[in-house]
């Protein structure tokens, strides 16, 4: 076991026995009287030193040696009275003592200095008090944590203390926030173990509902440290562990980033947003940058992204396209899931989106279209003057387009309750090796 010292210089002390006494009528001849003296322990002889106080009744030299001049004999004069003088024949001596400090604390084990003496090496040592050791402390927590909200920093690991019966606390702090107790014990012999979990939540750390720190900033190194102490002020080193914080992360959108290739039909893709946060999003669907719909995102919900056919056919083929996803929270964080392809086409085909409402069956109709048609290609093209029917009745009318005429409809009847003008269009690659090129079209009808 370990105990404190304190370290001493060592000084000679003298030490005067009593031989005989002498009164003032046996008193013999006192030649020089000094304030102290020397002792030459060669010659048996003792020099006066100090202040000559010679004539003993005249100066009462109370508690003064009095001697001859390098002599064996010490005589001490005492006065007793104002009357009477007491004059002793003393023996001398000189043994070692405690001097002035030098050093404190020193630790060593039981029995390496004396208890209360000269040590071999010439100095005076004084045992104190049992050496407290420091209680020593493992932290498990790992390093580097990122939490975002809803995280858990997990404190965790075990102190000991050598000295049963000392109490045992750990405590820890944020950065340089207030210091906070984790757990207590007596010393026992077995590991303390402790345990805590601080949760993120609105950019701050908080231990059940208690806040533990204010604001913490993102993008930043935090710090963790954790330490214990005994109620002896013995303390173990500070240990410490790094994180960051996130306040906010952008939405999740199921599957990842691809390239479907080169298709030929129009590609539709399932998936669904999760917020991590639970803030409100907003999912944007769009080919090409041009926006296809936009709507209130529910989170876990499926969604299915598709081209409407009339984006669909305003595609330039052999070209890359992009169709994305977008996912916005309320603040202001946004996740992208984009999907590549290069439109493949063999047939093209198109009709007015709405038809022309008539009073009458139309008679007649004039289509002129700007269009490249290479050799290897068909084209056809149909109209009809029932449109609102359920099955209208197409008329091919390529020929009277091809060579810019006028074409006679042959229908007279409808089902539904108008009539009404329309256009479709059918082209087909076959062999040609080169594009179709549609710029639009034109016409009349009567």
């Amino acid at each position: 076991m370990a105990y404190h010292w304190d370290k001493y210089s060592v000084v000679q002390q003298k030490t005067e026995i009593p031989q005989q006494k002498y009164t003032t009528s046996t008193l013999p001849y006192i030649q020089q009287m000094y304030t102290d003296y020397t002792y030459d322990a060669a010659n048996n002889k003792y020099y006066g030193s100090g202040e000559n106080v010679s004539g003993i009744y005249e100066n009462d030299p109370v508690g003064y040696f009095a001697f001859y001049t390098y002599v064996s004999t010490l005589y001490k004069a005492t006065k007793v009275n104002s009357n009477t003088v007491e004059v002793w024949i003393v023996t001398t001596s000189t043994k070692p003592a405690k001097g002035s400090l030098i050093q404190s604390n020193i630790v060593a084990v039981d029995g390496t200095y004396p208890v209360d003496g000269v040590h071999t090496d010439g100095y005076w040592y004084v045992k104190k008090g049992i050496v407290n050791q420091s209680p020593t402390l493992t932290l498990s927590t790992q390093n580097n944590h990122a939490l975002f909200e809803g995280s858990v920093l997990p404190i965790t690991g075990n102190a000991s203390d050598a000295d049963n019966g000392d109490v045992l606390t750990v405590k820890y702090k944020i950065n340089s926030g207030t210091v906070r107790n984790i757990a207590s014990g007596v010393a026992t012999g077995t590991p303390l173990s402790f345990a805590k979990n601080l949760t993120f939540s609105n950019k701050r750390l908080r231990d059940g509902s208690t806040e533990i720190t204010g604001d913490l900033a993102e993008n930043v190194d935090h710090t963790l440290t954790v330490w214990a102490e005994d109620d002896k002020g013995g303390k173990s080193a500070e240990v410490t562990r790094e994180f960051r914080v996130i306040h906010n992360r952008p939405p999740v959108i199921s599957g990842t980033n691809e390239d479907l290739g080169t298709i030929q039909a129009m590609p539709s893709k399932a998936y669904t947003v999760t917020e991590l946060e639970g803030d409100a999003f907003t999912v944007t669907e769009k080919i090409n940058g041009k926006v296809i719909r936009s709507f209130t995102g529910v989170a876990g919900q499926e969604n299915t992204i598709t081209i409407p056919h009339d984006m669909w056919i305003r595609l330039q083929p052999a070209t890359q396209h992009t169709l994305s996803i977008e996912a916005t929270d309320s603040k202001g964080m946004t996740a992208v899931r984009t999907y590549t392809f290069v439109r493949q086409e063999t047939k093209l085909e198109f009709k007015l989106k709405n038809p022309f409402v008539t009073d009458i069956a139309a008679k007649r109709i004039l289509v002129t279209l700007d269009a490249v048609v290479p050799n290897g290609a068909t084209m056809k093209v149909e109209a009809c003057n029932n449109a609102f029917d359920a099955s209208p009745t197409w008329e091919d009318i390529t020929n009277h387009v091809r060579f810019n005429r006028g074409f006679l409809f042959t229908n007279t009847e409808k089902t539904a309750n108008k009539w009404g003008v329309d256009i479709r269009f059918v082209f087909e690659k076959g062999t040609a090796t080169s594009q179709v090129i549609v710029n639009g079209f034109g016409g009349a009808f009567d």
